[in-house]
């Protein structure tokens, strides 16, 4: 009798039993209940003074997306290629470095229109990167 007892309990007890059992009365309320009504107009709108950007400065964005991307992929270079090379490990921390380098430049240069001086940050930035 034990066995039965414990049979039923496991049958109908379960996770996956109550799920399917509850599982027409779900589907019933998603179809034959009233909808909540759809909000049609913004509750919250941002203060202007947050996203008051220089428009000029929106170009190091852009700059910063490319040079994002072109660091991901001279990462992929490096990792796909370049390591399977016969080169030194001498030249692969090189390479490592300099990849780690780009990646802290773009993110340098994202952050220049929200700086107080956007012009001289910019400045100084595009030709630490010229230089680099």
């Amino acid at each position: 009798m034990s066995m039965v007892t414990d049979s039923i309990y496991w049958l109908w007890n379960n996770p996956v039993t109550r799920e399917v059992v509850r599982y027409p009365k779900v589907v019933g309320d998603l179809f034959f209940t009233q909808k909540a009504p759809v909000v049609t107009q913004v509750v919250e709108k941002l203060p202007l003074n947050m996203i008051a950007i220089p428009s000029w400065t929106r170009v190091f964005v852009r700059l910063a997306g490319i040079s994002g991307a072109s660091a991901v992929a001279m990462g992929a270079y490096g990792a796909h290629v370049f390591y399977q090379r016969g080169t030194s490990e001498e030249l692969k921390q090189v390479y490592e470095t300099a990849n780690r380098y780009h990646f802290m430049h773009t993110l340098a240069l994202l952050g220049v229109p929200l700086c107080k001086r956007p012009k001289l940050v910019s400045t100084e930035a595009c030709s630490s990167w010229l230089v680099y």
